[in-house]
């Protein structure tokens, strides 16, 4: 479980970066690369980019007061404790 919610927050990164950022081609590895690459990638991205895209025309969100964002780099980046946000209904 705990594994979703980071590739989860990895995702979320991504994609409050913006359009204009650009990322190596494998800065975000969860599907595995080459020859062997999970065929229902492309289904997930496109589920998580949906979500995304609801989450955000419903919500705002912000580091939560006191919170520290600590990159942990692995095989991919990710938090090191998990990145804290409150979310603000959107106006």
């Amino acid at each position: 479980m705990k594994r979703a919610v980071t590739s989860f927050a990895i995702v979320l990164i991504v994609a409050l970066a913006g359009p204009s950022a650009t990322f190596d081609r494998f800065a975000y590895f969860p599907f595995g690369g080459g020859p062997r690459i999970c065929i229902g990638n492309g289904f997930a991205l496109m589920e998580a980019q949906i979500l995304l895209a609801t989450l955000r025309r419903r919500f705002r969100l912000e580091l939560a007061p006191g919170a520290v964002v600590e990159p942990m780099p692995l095989l991919t980046l990710r938090a090191r404790r998990g990145i804290e946000v409150v979310a603000h209904a959107a106006r």
